[in-house]
Parts: C-alpha cells; structure tokens; sequence
C-alpha cells in the first residue's frame, strides 16, 4: 500500500477496514485517517462486562483480537496498543505514563467499575499498573489478568539485577512494520527499567503460566508477583513457551482459564 498509493498506514487500520471493498474505500479518500488511539474491538455491541487487553512488548494487539473474538458474540474485547504505535507522540517514557494514557481510554468506553484486566506478557505490567490507579481512584478491578508476565526487575527500594539486556530487534527481517515494533519494544523496554515494583493490587492476580520454561529469563521469579496482591495469585497452567498464547493449544487453555474468572 505504501509502496502503490503513498500512504503510511499502520497495522490496526487491517481491522478498521475488515473488508476489501471498506479498505479500498479507504484508500481512495483522502481525508481518511485510521483512529490515532490504535484502539482495536471486538463485539461493541455485547452487553456483558467489557474485557480490555494490552498486548506485550512489541506493542501489537491484534494478536488480542484472537482471545475476544473466542469469547464470543456478548463480551465487548478492546484490544489497546500505543497511539500511532509511536508513545513519544504524546511524550509517554513510563509505565505510570502508558498506564494513564490507556486509562483514559478505558474510561471512556466504561465510566465506572468493575474494570476487567488482561495483559500478556510486558501487557502484564502495565495492567497491572492500570489497576493500581483505578483503586487509588476509588474504582474496583474485578479481574487483573496476567499471561506469562514476568516481574520488573526494581521491586522495592533496592530492586535486583537488570541481567542481560535483550536485543529485541535480533534475527528479525527488517520492513516498516517491524522497524516500528522494534522502536515500541525498546521504549517499552527503557520504561520497565525504570518502573519500581513496590504498591500491593487489593485483590487476587489471575496468573497463566506457561509450563515450559523460559530460555530467556535468568532465574525464574513469576511466582514473586503472589507478594504483590493482598489476595496472591489464582495459577493457570497453559501448555507451550512464552509469548504464544495466540496458538493452540495456549489460545483454548487461556480462553477456558478466562471464562471461568470473567464476571
């Protein structure tokens, strides 16, 4: 598209314009910007409780779409990822940051309580985050999901060693798409070196651990974040590695785990 018509469109407008013939429309008007919030959804229309998800490091939701559209036709999913998959376009450099923007934007679609939660992965830290605030606000959280997410490295005042930095760009085929993923996952990355672990969720974290082991992670310490809510952590075991909840079987064993937590 951008190569025949000139236009710089990100991966969310795919999901804007589902159609060939709504795409084409698209590209025809000149006027036609895709939504700047990157906000992506599933069943508006469902009258049940909304569940809102935050992909992982590379910013990316429509993975999420997956998870929503499998909980079917009644239960609104909106899926959140970085306005114009760019966070320095309104000057987020923290998680408290991307946590409020993201914040906002739930709040518009939900003014109150109970708020629904999931993140995969980095996702994980922001939601949780996300919760944090909207208790300070007074709100309930009535479910604070987590896929596969692994602890900040600062927790308290002292934190823990950084470890080995990952190269998040590494054996990755390079195009405008993943250049733009590559440029989140690092500005993600620099946020999380600088988000301290230390507020306590009141309530239970909803974890889903993938039973094979992580060959990234210098010592395992998903099960530290228990320490981090007043009511510790329910544990789902979901089979397969990290970072494939979209495949099966992760995809139906984290469905399964959901429907069962969901008010």
């Amino acid at each position: 598209m951008h190569e025949i018509f000139q236009r710089e469109l990100p991966l969310s407008a795919l999901y804007e314009a589902n159609t060939v013939a709504r795409f084409c429309e698209h590209m025809i008007d000149s006027g036609w910007q895709p939504p700047e919030s990157g906000q992506l959804v599933v069943n508006p229309g469902g009258t049940r409780t909304p569940l809102f998800g935050i992909c992982g490091i590379y910013g990316h939701a429509l993975r999420l779409l997956l998870l929503g559209t499998a909980l079917g036709p009644d239960r609104p999913f909106y899926g959140l990822q970085p306005p114009g998959m760019d966070w320095e376009k309104i000057g987020c450099g923290t998680i408290e940051e991307m946590a409020g923007h993201y914040l906002e934007q739930i709040r518009r679609i939900q003014p109150v309580g109970p708020y629904q939660l999931i993140g995969t992965s980095f996702g994980g830290v922001v939601v949780f985050e996300i919760a944090l605030q909207l208790q300070r606000a007074g709100e309930t959280v009535g479910l604070l999901a987590m896929v596969d997410t692994f602890q900040p490295n600062r927790i308290g005042a002292k934190g823990l060693d950084r470890g080995e930095r990952r190269d998040w760009g590494a054996n990755m085929a390079s195009d405008t798409t993943v250049e733009m993923g590559v440029r989140v996952a690092q500005t993600h990355d620099r946020a999380l070196d600088k988000y301290v672990l230390q507020d306590r969720f009141s309530g239970a974290i909803d974890y889903f651990w993938c039973q094979e082991e992580p060959a990234h992670i210098k010592g395992d310490r998903r099960s530290l974040w228990g320490s981090f809510a007043s009511e510790g952590m329910r544990i789902f075991k979901v089979p397969g590695r990290h970072g494939i909840f979209h495949r099966e079987p992760q995809l139906s064993a984290v469905v399964d785990g959901i429907e069962k937590c969901l008010c």
